[in-house]
């Protein structure tokens, strides 16, 4: 299976063991859409916006063979095909920084 990363950053996956088990990094190609942020509400003074998309995805390659494609999870929660997986829980370390996630996420 060959995994391709869609996102600018490298994605560490780890198992359910909180084992790493495999570093996707950027392919060089970048799956965006476009997105507004629409006022909802004021609780509190505190501003709630709804996030929605704007436009037809870019950058997102046609389908291929025994291939999935790692996009972030507005564009796979927008845009979903089988083969699209957005990184799963966020795994933190000690200090409660991000190094990575727990399997990838349909």
């Amino acid at each position: 299976m060959n995994i391709v990363n869609l996102t600018p950053h490298s994605i560490n996956i780890y198992n359910e063991n909180k084992e790493m088990v495999l570093t996707v990094p950027p392919s060089g190609q970048i799956a965006r859409v476009g997105t507004a942020k629409n006022l909802v509400d004021t609780v509190d003074s505190i501003p709630m916006f709804e996030t929605v998309v704007t436009g037809e995805p870019a950058g997102l390659p046609e389908r291929q063979e025994n291939t999935i494609f790692i996009v972030s999870g507005i564009f796979r929660s927008n845009f979903d095909r089988e083969d699209l997986y957005q990184p799963g829980e966020l795994l933190r370390n000690e200090a409660g920084q991000p190094i990575g996630c727990i399997g990838l996420s349909r």
